[in-house]
């Protein structure tokens, strides 16, 4: 039946790239684990926010995790008109992107579009939201590792997942827009989805292996002895055992199992169905952005994806002008001209970008050698920044960008000295205070005493723990605080919150490479302490 109706063509229709027009009418709801940003009517976004809401109640549920009334960094999600609209965002003609996500650690966001499609096999940007949201889940929530492949078919699994009015879900329903791969002439065998990676893939072979991870898991979600089987895999999984020995130890026969998977596809799938509403009654605060507030989202996204860094910087420059009280309004023009700066820099080869890169994580950063134009959008910068804490000087990131600023002074005149530093680490200390939920001032303070070649105290050390706590799914964070647990041989403890970004699957940044040293390391100690030699790996019964 499902083969059957993944069969049906798919038509899509193709637009053209929308032109930058006028700007659009913003509304924000705050609700417990959210602030979203839509440009759509106020009544849409509330069912929008409720059905997230519920969403991360579900995958809180399965993991039984308690629930959370909101005492955790909330994910920023900008819900705009149509895949035209993120594709003029992500400066591409092409219109399929129905959303991303992005991890960085001035804040994590995801976009998606609230265009509804014309058919099934389309993917729409809540099923794209949804799928990106289990991601995050799992980096900010989970401890244990998890395969690749697990990673991904878990979740497409619960990215379908559909709520009525009252709350009821329904779970599990066909991917249908994995349909095309899944059902062409592509062909991707198990030990590729179990044991490989997308490294190299083409873009069919990408969502086929997306397509196939799905297959298994609503596969083992929908048997309880696969189910279990399942569970089993991933406990030897995390605990270290090599993958194709736990595969073969709870899954059996590979070959067996490809075959059981490949006559899946062609079976009426099942999904579960709840009779019990799932109902939010948590924060949910929606209101009109109007003046700035409102321009500022349109042009905080454009920065964020350095759509037209030029253009708009012009723009908050016009912003500026109109509203030079908005601390805000400052604070964007600032990271705008230190994109500006860093695109030069790019272009002159020195550096590469990347999506974990954050603007603001690099400003302390000093380039080598850096251009007169680079000096020139430095000092803008400088003078914005300024600007924004005369505006308001309780303004936490631009206070933090303020001392980046002074320590890049100190460290160009070569002075490295305690003096010199301790009102700059005093400071960010004052701005954790003013707000302890904000990751940056306790990392800068942290790296404050690399730069300067000091060994972290106890209080720096507390710092980077504390900042990774706050935001665990930045790249940037959890590299840093694996580092500073390495350094201090706590190495059982770094290869454990490495192997959650080694083994992801949109890539670990030779995270991979690092942890296969410290586990040799470890290993090699461990054998010379106990004198046993090398150690072989068990084997399946």
């Amino acid at each position: 039946m499902f083969a059957r109706c993944l069969r049906i063509a798919v038509t899509l229709a193709l637009a053209g790239l929308a032109a930058a027009g006028a700007r659009a009418d913003w509304h924000r709801a705050d609700t417990d684990h959210f602030v979203i940003f839509s440009d759509g009517s106020a009544r849409e976004l509330e069912r929008f926010a409720q059905d997230t809401e519920r969403f991360d109640a579900l995958l809180r549920q399965f993991f039984r995790l308690p629930a959370s009334a909101g005492g955790e960094n909330r994910l920023t999600i900008y819900a705009v008109r149509s895949t035209d609209e993120i594709a003029r965002l992500m400066g591409r003609g092409e219109t399929s992107i129905a959303g991303f996500y992005r991890s960085r650690g001035e804040g994590s966001f995801a976009v998606t579009n609230r265009e509804r499609t014309n058919t099934k096999f389309a993917l729409s940007g809540q099923t794209t939201l949804f799928h990106e949201y289990a991601h995050h889940f799992m980096f900010r929530h989970l401890t244990a590792a998890y395969p690749a492949w697990y990673v991904e078919g878990f979740a497409e699994y619960f990215s379908t997942v559909e709520f009525d009015k009252q709350g009821r879900w329904d779970l599990g329903k066909p991917a249908y827009h994995r349909a095309r791969s899944l059902l062409g002439n592509h062909r991707l065998d198990l030990d590729q989805l179990l044991f490989g990676t997308t490294e190299g893939m083409t873009r069919i072979e990408v969502d086929l292996y997306y397509g196939r991870a799905w297959m298994l898991v609503h596969m083992a979600m929908s048997d309880p002895e696969r189910g279990r089987q399942l569970q089993g895999y991933l406990r030897d999984f995390a605990n270290g055992v090599e993958p194709r020995v736990a595969a073969e130890r709870n899954f059996g026969s590979l070959d067996e199992l490809e075959e059981t998977l490949e006559n899946y596809v062609n079976e009426s799938l099942r999904f579960r169905s709840s009779s019990t509403p799932l109902p939010y009654e948590g924060r949910l605060d929606i209101r009109t952005l109007s003046g700035p507030e409102g321009d500022l989202v349109d042009l905080r996204l454009e920065r964020l994806m350095e759509t037209d860094l030029e253009r708009t910087r012009e723009e908050l420059l016009e912003l500026a002008a109109e509203s030079p009280a908005h601390a805000g309004v400052w604070y964007e023009l600032a990271l705008t001209e230190l994109a500006l700066s860093r695109s030069v820099d790019a272009a002159d080869g020195n550096k590469e970008g990347g999506d974990e890169r954050s603007e603001s994580e690099e400003v302390g950063d000093d380039p080598d050698a850096p251009s007169p134009q680079q000096l020139v959008h430095e000092a803008a910068a400088r003078q914005a920044i300024e600007k924004a804490l005369a505006a308001d000087p309780q303004h936490v990131r631009a206070r933090v960008e303020q001392v980046r600023f002074q320590m890049r002074d100190l460290t160009r005149a070569d002075d490295l000295t305690t003096r010199s530093w301790s009102p700059l680490r005093q400071a960010l200390l004052e701005a954790h205070r003013t707000d302890p939920r904000d990751p940056q001032p306790l990392f800068v303070f942290y790296d404050s005493f690399r730069q300067t070649g000091l060994a972290a105290p106890d209080i720096a050390r507390t710092a980077i723990g504390q900042a990774f706590t706050l935001a665990p799914e930045s790249s940037r964070l959890r590299m840093a605080y694996v580092n500073d647990l390495v350094a201090h041989d706590e190495i059982p403890r770094a290869i454990a919150l490495l192997k959650a970004l080694a083994y992801n699957p949109h890539g670990g940044g030779g995270a991979l490479e690092f942890l296969e040293e410290l586990e040799d390391h470890l290993a090699e100690r461990t054998s010379a302490e106990t004198g046993t030699g090398q150690q072989t790996e068990p084997t399946a019964p």
